[in-house]
């Protein structure tokens, strides 16, 4: 995907550089706020740029 690709929320995704798999929960222009569990099961939440996000099935 690029950052020109129409994210969704609820769209799982993963950074471009590898890590958790995360699921879009608010879509902006240009970035995506997304949700993922840590390693010790605490949700996490943070804003990336579309275009180090890719989607994951």
């Amino acid at each position: 995907m690029s950052s020109k690709e129409d994210f969704k929320i609820g769209q799982s995704v993963i950074l471009n550089s590898g890590g958790p798999a995360m699921t879009i929960v608010e879509v902006y222009e240009d970035f995506c706020k997304c949700g993922w569990f840590d390693v010790n099961s605490h949700f996490q939440i943070s804003e990336f740029n579309k275009s180090i996000i890719t989607g994951y099935n």
